[in-house]
């Protein structure tokens, strides 16, 4: 009678596995898109592409996926500059974050306006590493009097 409850031992450890393993996941990666728009104008030539912060659950990449931009009469390629900096809240001081001599790089991301075709880019940051738990991406023109559109999540998913 007792080996008889022993059969079912390797079905429940597999079941407690997968429900803890999938419940890990939900609680790691803020990998949401939630979308963007900024505008470079005469007076603005940096700001920052949400007016806040989310939530940063993990030392992968911040996502950035540009699909949209306009810049009056200027047609072709338009870019700018972005960075991933960290902070403590959502509302909070952000920052470009060092860890170990290194900090988050600036990457080009570009718009196409004749395709239609933007780029999608991987920042790599140093927000969890350096003890933040926030994330927001800092942007510069290089298209000066341009705006940019698109969608954003500070946990990349593979």
């Amino acid at each position: 009678m007792r080996l008889k409850n022993f059969k079912y031992i390797p079905f429940i450890v597999a079941f407690v596995v997968l429900v803890l393993d999938g419940y890990g996941v939900v609680l790691a990666q803020n990998h949401k898109d939630t979308g963007y728009q900024f505008d470079f104008d005469i007076r603005t030539t940096a700001c920052y592409a949400t007016s806040s912060g989310r939530r940063k659950d993990d030392d992968s990449y911040v996502y950035m996926n540009c699909t949209g931009g306009r810049a009056g009469y200027i047609t072709g390629v338009l870019s700018y500059y972005a960075t991933a900096h960290g902070g403590y809240s959502s509302n909070g001081s952000f920052y470009d974050c060092y860890y170990r001599k290194k900090h988050s790089t600036t990457y080009v991301l570009k718009y196409d306006t004749k395709s239609k075709i933007g780029q999608t880019g991987l920042l790599s940051n140093y927000i969890n590493e350096s003890g933040r738990t926030y994330a927001r991406i800092y942007v510069s023109n290089k298209t000066p009097q341009a705006s940019f559109s698109g969608v954003w999540s500070p946990d990349y998913k593979d």
